[in-house]
């Protein structure tokens, strides 16, 4: 499924539902990132979902969602594992970045639903209302793809 399925709720017949299922950027075959482009600090090592807000807002927390591990064991390791949270305060994600946070979705946690707090402030700096988030997803816990079941940006 293309990424819209990580933004948007879905009825599925299938009791696993809907994910973003991506492989490797910066491996696949067709990928421009293998002709000379380099990271950025920004993008993900594994995928990058940026999502523009519907109005500027201060983040106070992300929600990322994968199939919980009771209905299988297997797809649990598409799920994402280490990611960043980029912010930007211009709704194209073109401006400075603000770096909101590194963190790790738990496989064996009691809930599939994890939610990540997102600091007010930086190195002494407020973080501004933002328009654009970037979900920068590093790996994933060993499977040859990842499934993002759900992203979700909390703000005011």
């Amino acid at each position: 499924h293309p990424p819209e399925a990580a933004l948007v709720p879905s009825i599925s017949m299938h009791p696993r539902g809907q994910c973003w299922s991506f492989q490797n950027e910066w491996n696949h075959p067709l990928s421009s990132n293998r002709r000379g482009i380099t990271r950025d600090g920004i993008r993900g090592d594994y995928a990058t979902l940026t999502v523009a807000l519907a109005k500027a807002v201060f983040v106070s927390e992300v929600v990322v969602e994968h199939l919980p591990a009771s209905l299988s064991k297997v797809d649990a390791k598409s799920a994402v594992k280490n990611f960043r949270v980029v912010g930007f305060e211009d709704v194209g994600a073109f401006g400075e970045p603000w770096e909101l946070g590194t963190f790790e979705y738990n496989i064996d946690a009691p809930f599939s639903l994890q939610t990540f707090q997102i600091p007010s402030s930086i190195d002494g700096l407020s973080v501004p209302k933002l328009k654009a988030v970037s979900l920068a997803v590093d790996s994933n816990w060993g499977a040859d793809y990842a499934c993002l079941y759900r992203f979700r940006v909390h703000g005011a």
